[in-house]
């Protein structure tokens, strides 16, 4: 029998004994560890500095030197920007949106992923970040289990990252918090690791500094 497994692809590892139970197993089992994340074949830049998100220490200090750092190496193949309000990330959106479609000749090798900690609202009467960003009903199209696989050559495809987790695009523009909102430190960077990792060839960060 084989059994493989990844720990960094599960939520709540320690409330569910993952692993304990795979140290259990291990323990009268040959063990062979692939390391090597191969999902990111031709933007290997990506890929490092996603996976440096994950040791960044979990405070606000840590995170905005991170950031800063993605800001200040000169990435090929990535962009990042900050942002006071929401209307400027849909301003920026559609930019961006704008420069790939002229760059790729089309909009279906485009997705933007939206982190779920947007979807929070702080009062049950106000619209969330990522209610907002869906208003560009004319813009953008919502994926679905249909359209995941076939998206529109008109509109850009949008979802939350951790929906779009096992999937990946040529392009990914990334809307980001400048901190966490209702997630632990943990899902947080975790959450943006994993839509660092969405983009194959660009990726565009987008960091919306308060709401």
């Amino acid at each position: 029998m084989c059994l493989f497994y990844d720990l960094e692809q599960g939520y709540n590892n320690v409330s569910r004994n993952l692993n304990e139970n795979i140290n259990k197993i291990a323990k009268y089992a040959a063990c062979f560890i692939l390391d090597e994340n191969k999902r990111v074949p031709t933007n290997k830049l990506i890929v490092e500095y996603a996976n440096k998100v994950l040791s960044v220490e979990h405070c606000q200090e840590a995170f905005e030197l991170y950031l800063d750092s993605l800001k200040g190496n000169d990435i090929a193949g990535l962009t990042i920007s900050f942002h006071d309000n929401v209307r400027e990330v849909k301003k920026t959106i559609k930019e961006h949106t704008k420069h790939l479609f002229q760059y790729c000749g089309e909009i279906s090798s485009t997705t933007l992923l939206i982190h779920s900690d947007f979807k929070y609202k702080e009062n049950e009467d106000d619209d969330s970040v990522y209610d907002i960003i869906a208003e560009m009903e004319s813009f953008l199209e919502v994926l679905s289990e249909k359209t995941i696989e076939r998206k529109s050559k008109e509109l850009l495809a949008f979802t939350t990252i951790l929906k779009y987790k096992g999937l990946e695009d040529n392009n990914i523009i990334l809307v980001i918090p400048a901190s966490k909102i209702k997630s632990s430190w943990d899902n947080f960077l975790f959450e943006i690791y994993v839509g660092m990792t969405r983009a194959i060839m660009n990726l565009d960060i987008i960091i919306l500094k308060s709401n």
